[in-house]
Parts: structure tokens; C-alpha cells; sequence
């Protein structure tokens, strides 16, 4: 008789899921995500001594010999199941320091019929010190009152939401605030890759030193 298979959930707060499910990551199973980045003596690994959901995270560390201003690591995950355009991301971090990095990005995109469809936000400390999203004019926008909403040392969470039928953003929570972007269209510019859906998390160097990010409970579902 074949033994019955039991993993264990773990639920925080409100479970803020609508519709199907697209890819989900606790980070207790062998690591799905591929490491891309400025190369060297990376950390890129499942870490035991710092989690939020399970028993582990994914921790990421840019390079520490030979570190450079602009070194960058990031977690890249390649899907080609898609439920539906209208999405989200959800995920966790905890930055061990506020001072060490220039930009965290989270992103995914849209590969197809000959265009991506790139949804990004990120957190930039020495530029306004606050969230931004990419806008349909390929550059970076600050949103508006969204200063100085993380801490070092502590878990945060996020929730980007994006319409990609309509080509515009939904929203961003970060922790308890939510900021309403739904006046902002989504660059998609022209692409030749096969049709996929394309998620990164990254972050990048703000002098010539390390920088580190742990992160957990990375979920993509549909909105």
C-alpha cells in the first residue's frame, strides 16, 4: 500500500488569494530558483538560521572579494503556465541592513505576442528613500508617500497586483499600507523570447561592499 503524503501549511494573517494559484515557495524543498548576477564568492542558498514561514529562506549575498559598487544577485524563476493576465506576487524579506544596497527589486513579466509586459516595484534608500514602480515610459517612479516604510532586521511583506489584459498596475502593499496605482500603464515594449512569464527578485550594491536580502513565502497567484 502506498503511504499517503502530508506536507505541513503554515498560515499568516489573512490569506489574501482569489483565484488560482501559480507558483508557490516556502523554500523547505530542494531550491527552483536560478542565481544570476555579478558572479564571485556569492552566497545564493537555503538558510536555515533566518525564516518566516517554514524552516529555511532563500538568502542572497552579492559577492565580498573584489565587491564593487552596482555588483547585483538576483533569484530568477522562468514559468510558462499562465491561468490568467491578471496577476499577483506576494512575497517576504528581511534586509539585515538598510545601508548596503542601492536598489531591491521585485519584477515579473509577460512574454508574449511579440511584446513583455514588465511589471516591476523597487526600493531605492538613497533615491528619495522610498518605493518606486516602472513606468510605461521605462524609467523608474517614486509613490507617493511611500518613505521610510522598512526597517533592518525585521520581516516585510509585499503584494503587487497588475493587470496584464489591460495593461495597467492594480496596486502595491508594502506591510499595512496600501498605494493604489491603478492610473499607471505597464511598459511593454517589443520582445522576441517564446511566450513565458518571467519573475525576478534582486538586489543591488550601493558602495563596494556585500549586500544580503532574505526572503520567503514568494507566491504568484491570479488576482
Amino acid at each position: 500500500m502506498s503511504k499517503e503524503y502530508t506536507r505541513n501549511v503554515y498560515l499568516l494573517g489573512h490569506i489574501p488569494i482569489a483565484g488560482p494559484i501559480v507558483y508557490h515557495d516556502i523554500f523547505d524543498t530542494p531550491l527552483q530558483w536560478a542565481e544570476v548576477g555579478t558572479g564571485g564568492d556569492t552566497i545564493f542558498e537555503l538558510d536555515p538560521s533566518i525564516s518566516l514561514i517554514g524552516s529555511q529562506s532563500l538568502h542572497m549575498k552579492t559577492r565580498t572579494a573584489s565587491a564593487a559598487k552596482d555588483d547585483f544577485i538576483l533569484a530568477e524563476k522562468k514559468l510558462f503556465i499562465l491561468p490568467s493576465k491578471i496577476l499577483s506576487m506576494m512575497g517576504h524579506f528581511y534586509l539585515p541592513s538598510l545601508t548596503t544596497f542601492s536598489m531591491l527589486l521585485f519584477k515579473f513579466e509577460w512574454h508574449f505576442a511579440s511584446k513583455v509586459y514588465e511589471v516591476r516595484i523597487a526600493y531605492r534608500p538613497f533615491i528619495h528613500n522610498a518605493w518606486s514602480f516602472y513606468n510605461s515610459g521605462q524609467t523608474y517612479e517614486n509613490i507617493s508617500g511611500s518613505t521610510a516604510l522598512l526597517a533592518a532586521a525585521g520581516w516585510h511583506r509585499f503584494i503587487l497586483k497588475a493587470n496584464l489584459i489591460s495593461g495597467y498596475y492594480d496596486s502595491l502593499q508594502i506591510d499595512h499600507e496600501t498605494f493604489d496605482l491603478s492610473d499607471q500603464a505597464i511598459s511593454y515594449p517589443s520582445s522576441t523570447s517564446k511566450d513565458h512569464l518571467l519573475t525576478h527578485m534582486m538586489l543591488e550594491t550601493a558602495d563596494a561592499a556585500p549586500a544580503e536580502v532574505y526572503l520567503d513565502g514568494i507566491t504568484i497567484f491570479e488576482l
